[in-house]
């Protein structure tokens, strides 16, 4: 068994509003001619060296949609999906 050490410094976010007593949750679709062409996601992006995850996440929402949080809420966790093109997670 190989056991290999992964580090990858990205960010997501989840950007949402209260409507009429519902969530609203904004999601972006990729371009097709990019990596995971045509996938719905939250606004996504590496963390720059010398960034904090909050810092990167406030300047990909910037960048990606011209956004700026009145809030923002921290949670640690994994994101993942199974990429069927070279058969990775």
């Amino acid at each position: 068994m190989i056991n290999t050490i992964v580090t990858v410094r990205v960010v997501d976010s989840y950007v949402f509003k209260k409507v009429e007593n519902k969530i609203r949750f904004l999601l972006l679709k990729r371009a097709g001619t990019k990596i995971y062409e045509h996938l719905w996601q939250g606004v996504a992006g590496k963390i720059e060296s010398g960034e904090s995850a909050s810092q990167a996440a406030l300047r990909e929402l910037d960048e990606e949609t011209g956004l700026k949080p009145k809030r923002m809420f921290i949670a640690d966790h994994v994101s993942k999906f199974y990429e069927e093109i070279g058969d990775r997670i």
